[in-house]
């Protein structure tokens, strides 16, 4: 390989795209295994890994004329293969998560729209593109709820609910003919949107780097530790592939720094 990388319009993957090629002006495999090598105990595994998927995604866009080849694709999932890394700490500490007064902030320091979307993702836990991939068609209306049809990963159904007078604010505000979250002009929102306005809000009310994600763990976190919600139902409506997962993310003891100082 002898270019620089393309940018993939991911924002957590391009801050890293750009730090690749300003270490390397033409970024070879031997050049990003060393450079991914060299942050290993500086960053977690699990940022790595994200470093990892992000850079085979520029990959295959800087040579698009060779994706379609089975043997580039084939060579480039040997070497990337060939990249090992820890295992990843997949536990959601406290820091991570945003009590009920914060995500209230937010919404009401927020624009209407970038407000809804928080919103329902603080009362639902839902991934954000599982969000923002709502049909209207899939949304109905059942008393004070409102029952939601879901597609997650793997194409996994199950549902989740929001208080009806919030669904009925949506619909006003984004006023969507297909999606519930639609753009003025009748488009999608899309992920990167979505994940831009959240970032900045954070910085900007709670000086905090947030994501959409840390909605889902604030919702799961005080759905099983404050109310006391059984595991394996709260593993279903987040849609994880077992308990084991819920239980490894959310049910762990912790030291705080008040514990030892």
């Amino acid at each position: 390989m002898n270019k620089s990388l393309k940018l993939t319009g991911i924002p957590t993957y391009d801050t890293y795209i750009l730090k690749c090629n300003e270490n390397f002006r033409t970024a070879g495999m031997d050049e990003i295994k060393t450079w991914l090598e060299s942050l290993k105990g500086r960053l977690r595994p699990s940022t790595i890994r994200m470093i990892k998927a992000g850079l085979k995604k520029s990959i295959l866009a800087t040579y698009e004329n060779q994706a379609n080849s089975a043997i580039f694709l084939a060579a480039l999932d040997k070497s990337f293969s060939e990249i090992r890394l820890d295992r990843p700490d997949t536990k959601v500490y406290s820091e991570e998560i945003l009590s009920k007064k914060e995500i209230e902030a937010l919404v009401q320091n927020s624009s209407p729209r970038t407000g809804l979307i928080i919103q329902s993702l603080g009362n639902t836990g839902l991934r954000i593109s599982e969000l923002l991939s709502i049909r209207i068609q899939d949304c109905i209306e059942e008393g004070k709820f409102v029952y939601i049809r879901i597609i997650g990963k793997n194409r996994k159904e199950r549902r989740v609910f929001l208080p009806t007078s919030l669904f009925r604010k949506i619909r006003r505000t984004f006023q969507g003919k297909f999606y519930l979250f639609e753009t003025k002009n009748g488009k999608r929102i899309t992920r990167n949107y979505a994940w831009k306005e959240i970032h900045r809000k954070g910085k900007e009310i709670l000086n905090k780097n947030i994501h959409p994600h840390t909605f889902r763990h604030s919702f799961a976190t005080n759905t099983i530790l404050k109310k006391g919600k059984d595991i394996k139902a709260v593993s279903q409506y987040l849609g994880h592939s077992s308990t084991a997962i819920t239980a490894d993310m959310y049910l762990h003891s912790e030291l705080r720094p008040g514990d030892l100082f």
